[in-house]
Parts: C-alpha cells; structure tokens; sequence
C-alpha cells in the first residue's frame, strides 16, 4: 500500500501540490489509511474467530431450545449498533479536524528539526511557537473532550438498552425453565452456552465495529489514490528525439484557487543554440513561465508546441528527459555527493553518452570543493547521519548545478542558478552554460549583467510579455528593462567610485 501510494504520488503533475484540498487529502492517507490498512487484517481475524465461536455455541443453543437463537442475537443488536455509531462518530470528528492537525503537525516539525534551528534561534521564535502550539493543542483537547463526552453519552445507552436486553434474555431462559419447556441440566447447558455465545458475539461486534472504522480511514486512502491517478497526466505516444524549437501560442497559467493569472497570454519561441532570459520583477511569472516552457505544467488556455507538435501529444516520459532544471529552491538529497550530481541522470549507464560526474562538478566549480570533503565525492551529505557533511548554500548551489549539467539535456532552464555562488563560481558556471551550441537554455536571473550575452530577453510584467529583444536593442528602448538595468549599474558604478576615495 505504501508503494502504491509513492508511485502515485511521483507520478501526479506537479500543480497537483499547489492545490490545498490535494495536500490535505495526501496527508489524510498517510496518517490513516495506511496505518488502519494493517489494522483491516488482525480485525478480520478476530472476526473470524468471534463468528466461530458464535455459530459453535449457536448450534448447541438450537438444539436445546430453537426460541433462544433471537432472543441471543436480539441481545447483541443493541451492543453493534452502538459501536458503529461511535466509529462513524470518531470518523467524521476525525475529518473535521485533520486541517488543524496538520497546523499541530507542521509546528512540531518546525520545533524539532534541524534545519530550522538555527533560525528559530536567531529570531528568538521559541515563544512564538510554542503559544502557537498551545493554542492549537488547546483546540483540540476541547475538540478530543467534546468527543470523548459524545461517546460517552452513545456508550451509557447502547450499553443500558444492551443490559436490559441481556435481562430479557436470561429471563426468557428462567421462564422456559419455570414452565417446563427446558429441564434444569438443559437450561444449566443453555446458560453456559449463552454466556459463550454472548463472549463471541462480543469478540466479534468488537472486531465488527474497528473493521468498520478502519474502513472508513482506508476508504480515504483508496479515493484518494483513485482521485490522485486523474491527475496524472497522460500525454500522448509520440516520441521525442530533440528539441529543435518550442512554441509557445497565447500561453495563459492559472493556480488552483487564483483568479489572476501568473502567465497570461504569452507568445514566444525558443531554438536549439539560443540562450533566452527571462526578466522581471518578483511575482511577474519568469519561473511558472519556465516551467510551462519544461513541460512540468500545462497550460490553462494556449498551446505550447515542441517541434511543431503539440506538447500534450508527446511521450511525457521522452518529454521529461529533454529537459534540465537547476532551480533555486533546490532540495538538500540526504546521499553522497557523488549520488547527488548522478541523480540528475540515475539511469544513464557509464560511458561517452554524457560528462561524467567529475566533468559536471567541474563545469559547475564544484570539483574542489568536493574533493575538499573528508571522502571525496562518497561524502554523505547529511549531519543526521554517522560520519555526514553539510554544505554551505554556495556550496549547495554549485552540487545542484553539476545535477543540472549531468543530466546533459536538450533544454536546460536556469532559475536564479548562482543566487548563492560568489563571483568565481558565478562566472565560471555562466562560461559553462555559454559553451555548447546543440541546447537550448532558458536563464532567469535579476543579475542582469549575466543576461547581456543572451540572444533575446523577454520581459514579463505580472505575468504578460512586454518587452522582447536583445541587450542592445532593450536598452535602446525608454522601457522596463533599461530601467532596471541601470539601476543596478548605477549601484555597481557608485561602489567602483567610492573605492579609490
């Protein structure tokens, strides 16, 4: 089930995790559904064994006296039915409260981890946290109060109406007696028969009521995996071998929940050769803009076309393989350097068909800085871990950048690529990227003197393509490019001036 749930979850689009409602719906399956599902299998072993006993002690209860089988199972009605309205009870509780169990969940982990701690330090943020994990624990020992006196109240009944019943029971038995229909060894025979089939039915109304409400958490699981597979996307069969030129036809991107678009009407095309650059303030849609051109979202209205063939005809597979993304918000991989950089291409075999690891460190100024560690490129990079390394974020950076260039693709997209290198690294990755002709790369920086080589420059504004051309020619126009540009010129001239002084 486990397995199950990860090849689902790998394999949904990716503007699947920007939807709220998916996350909630992802968590609820791996609190509960997984964890019931082993549950589902001792449950129906006990069932099993509860119902044996009770057809054992059923069948002599029928020989003795036929009336007594009813009344016994009349006698256990009233014990079911008030199990399975506290299970269905705990459920819906359950539902009702999983957002604010994530909060819990979410400040938990924010208080016991690692990479949080520093911060959490620096900020002084102790308190704040913790009154913020009051509060929501506060929540919900009310809410697990209010619970606990609602199944209390289901449990006083069902199990007052389960006594009386019980009373009935045995006193149908003493009037058989009394009466003459059952003789005394048969009724003493009755009487212990009835007990043990009273022990069975209770084993199995027990085993009964936590199969339903395991149920109920592994329902969440299944829809949510069945949910989860409509979002994968399917793509077409047809395949890719490069990628010669991309089209994008009056491209337009909206988020779940959003009104505005990040991209909204965008037309361009990139060839096999070009670096383009992608420019504009924060929250002008350069990087959802660059992962539509990847292939990693689709379009809400538009077309974007690879080699003349629309995108969602392609193999998305072979699509994927095209192409390379060295983002800024890069994940530290808990492996060896060595695993880090090959991931970015796991299953190519070893040989002339790309760089090698050492190439790609190389390319990305992060060969030294490797052999630095204590075990060379098998350095585990994770302090959580005996004999682990971490790294600085420029040091991160530069591993996230052999990634990129070991994965040797066709389309390579470069988000804020050298926001932490130094100027050393930043220019001797820039050189790289510059260096081989049979790939496109898409650069999205706000270091603008790094996009002056580029072949084109977009300019994007809250989302929309308002300027196009080349550095020469954006600069010659009176628009947001030349502004921008010059304001950070103007900071680097003011430094060169103040330095002889």
């Amino acid at each position: 089930m486990e397995l199950r749930l990860f090849e689902t979850t790998t394999a949904v689009e990716l503007a699947a995790f920007d939807d709220a409602g998916f996350a909630e719906e992802m968590d609820r399956a791996r609190d509960k559904g997984m964890a019931e599902a082993a549950s589902i299998v001792d449950d129906t072993v006990n069932l099993v064994t509860g119902l044996v006993g009770v057809l054992a002690t059923a069948a002599a209860v029928t020989v003795i006296q036929p009336v007594l089988l009813p009344c016994l199972l009349l006698a256990a009605a009233p014990e079911a039915v008030t199990a399975v309205k506290m299970a269905r009870r705990r459920h819906l509780d359950w539902l009702g409260r999983i957002t604010r169990r994530r909060r819990m969940w979410m400040l938990a982990q924010l208080m016991a981890d690692r990479h949080t701690a520093a911060e959490i330090r620096a900020y002084q943020m102790r308190d704040f946290l913790l009154a913020e994990y009051r509060r929501v624990i506060g929540l919900e020992t009310r809410a697990e109060l209010r619970l606990a006196r609602a199944l209390t109240a289901t449990r006083a009944v069902g199990l007052s109406i389960t006594g009386v019943a019980a009373f009935a029971l045995y006193a149908v038995l003493g009037g058989l007696l009394l009466t003459g229909v059952v003789a005394l060894a048969a009724a003493a025979t009755a009487l212990l028969a009835v007990q043990s089939a009273r022990a069975g039915l209770r084993t199995a109304v027990f085993a009964t009521n936590s199969l339903y409400e395991d149920a109920l958490y592994y329902q969440d699981y299944r829809n949510f995996v069945d949910r989860a597979g409509q979002r994968v996307p399917a793509g077409g069969d047809r395949g890719v071998d490069a990628v010669e030129h991309i089209e994008l036809d009056q491209v337009t991107m909206r988020y779940p929940d959003t009104n505005v678009p990040a991209v909204d009407g965008v037309s361009l095309t990139i060839r096999r050769g070009e670096v383009v650059a992608l420019v504009g303030e924060n929250g002008s849609g350069k990087t959802t803009l660059a992962k539509l051109i990847a292939g990693l979202y689709r379009p809400t209205e538009g077309m974007i076309r690879w080699n003349g063939a629309d995108l969602a005809e392609l193999d998305p597979r072979q699509t994927a393989g095209q192409v390379a993304v060295m983002s800024q918000d890069w994940r530290k991989f808990p492996f060896t350097a060595r695993q880090n950089i090959r991931i970015g291409r796991h299953d190519r075999a070893a040989g002339p068909a790309g760089p090698t690891v050492e190439d790609a460190a190389r390319g990305a100024a992060a060969h030294d800085m490797i052999t630095g560690l204590p075990f060379g490129y098998d350095t585990l990079l994770d302090r959580q871990f005996k004999n682990g390394q971490d790294l600085s974020g420029g040091q991160w950076q530069r591993l996230v950048a052999g990634r990129g260039l070991y994965r040797d693709a066709r389309l390579l997209i470069c988000d804020e690529p050298s926001a932490a290198l130094d100027a050393r690294a930043e220019h001797a990755l820039f050189q790289h990227l510059r260096r081989h002709p049979d790939r496109a790369v898409v650069l999205i920086t706000h270091r603008l003197a790094n996009v002056r080589h580029a072949d084109r420059i977009f300019v994007l504004d809250h989302g929309r393509l308002i300027q196009q051309g080349n550095h020469d020619e954006l600069m010659a126009q009176d628009g947001p490019y030349r502004e921008l540009f010059e304001l950070q010129a103007a900071g680097y001239l003011a430094e060169a001036g103040e330095g002889p002084g």
